[in-house]
């Protein structure tokens, strides 16, 4: 027979509940398939994505990823998150918005501005690259894209213009 002492029942169930609540203010992931979706201002959200729409994310809003295939995401003044990535759209980071990690487009353009930091790379295949006096920890990337670095731009990585590969096979 276990036997256990009241005040160890007592720790033990207040760990459970502690890590219950833990788990009930963690941010919970948003998605959708086909929709927009909008994380308000100073909202806290986990990963943000959609298949057919765009993402918004409201001032000061924290989230970990944002992504979509067919849509834009546009990430409003003092947003904080991890990652933001498109596949066919746009990505537009407000001032004072911090990526720690990557910002990416495949067909789309990039808009960043003054007093914005990201703390990976800049990438796209197709479309314009614009950087107004936004610091870029990592690497700024392009295959076809336009590149447009302004005064005040800080890219500690390297600029990278990928030759794009014209072979063709015939099988």
């Amino acid at each position: 027979m276990i036997r256990i002492r009241p005040f160890a029942t007592a720790l033990l169930a207040a760990t459970l509940l502690g890590a219950t609540a833990l788990a009930a203010d963690a941010p919970r992931d948003r998605s959708r398939i086909n929709g927009s979706i909008s994380i308000g201002p100073g909202e806290r959200a986990g990963d943000v994505e959609t298949v057919n729409g765009s993402i918004k994310l409201g001032a000061r809003a924290e989230i970990m990823d944002a992504e979509t295939v067919n849509g834009s995401i546009n990430a409003d003044d003092g947003v904080r998150a991890k990652s933001l990535e498109v596949v066919n759209g746009s990505v537009r980071v407000g001032k004072g918005a911090q990526i720690s990690g990557n910002v990416e487009t495949v067909n789309g353009a990039v808009e960043i501005g003054p007093d914005r930091s990201v703390g990976g790379n800049v990438e796209n295949v197709n479309g314009r690259l614009t950087l107004r006096g936004a610091r870029v920890a990592g690497n700024l990337e392009t295959v076809r894209g336009d590149i447009e670095p302004a005064d005040g731009t800080r890219i500690e990585g390297d600029l990278v213009v990928e030759k794009p590969s014209m072979s063709m096979s015939w099988g």
